[in-house]
């Protein structure tokens, strides 16, 4: 039976609305597939895929939203997928989410990237919650950050993602309010993979 202890060790660090548990530790490895010799797969963001730590990232209000952000040095990405390790979830009601990308300017978090809704539904294929991103041809260029939005307020707030000590650093914002860095040693393993162009330094 999974144990699940509350991370007491975070408390007065993070916002009183997002709670931290352990259970037992189960890990998934991601590879990193070759294209070609000219555009590789990468994965970007933070590879964690343990059941040992999670969290429930947030107030489970609609229109809130965990992001991080991932810095782009002479690079330019095509993202093709979306993924983050689910550790616990209610199985008999659809949960909908807004992923989204926005500009980063001064590594603060500033506009929407990109215009197009890309929704996803929180179903979980081997541990993972995934949207393909191939079919809305996203490419960027510079820093970026990405995050979950929540369609709809949770009755329970009991969906819990896998997070990790150190990592890009996690930021959440309620709707209509600004962005707040979550003040504590740890993020969200939000990955994505995308195809990875290098460009000449600027």
């Amino acid at each position: 039976m999974a144990l699940r202890v509350l991370l007491l060790i975070f408390k007065g660090w993070i916002f009183s609305n997002i709670s931290l548990y352990a259970q037992q530790d189960t890990t998934h490895l991601t590879p990193i597939e070759v294209i070609d010799s000219k555009l590789k797969k990468k994965t970007y963001g933070n590879r964690f895929s343990s059941s040992a730590m999670c969290s429930n990232l947030g107030n489970g209000k609609k229109g809130s939203e965990v992001a991080i952000i991932i810095p782009l040095k002479n690079k330019k990405i095509y993202p093709q997928n979306f993924k983050v390790h689910v550790t616990d979830y209610p199985r008999r009601r659809t949960t909908k989410y807004d992923l989204k990308f926005y500009t980063v300017i001064d590594k603060r978090i500033d506009s929407l990237l990109f215009k197009q809704k890309i929704e996803g539904h929180l179903k979980i294929k081997n541990g993972f919650f995934e949207i393909d991103l191939s079919k809305y041809n996203l490419t960027i260029s510079n820093d970026f950050a990405v995050s979950l939005a929540l369609r709809d307020t949770l009755d329970k707030n009991n969906i819990f993602f896998s997070i990790g000590f150190l990592g890009h650093k996690a930021y959440v914002k309620e709707q209509n309010s600004d962005w707040k860095k979550i003040e504590a040693p740890f993020s969200v393993g939000y990955q994505l993979e995308a195809y990875v162009e290098k460009l000449k330094p600027q």
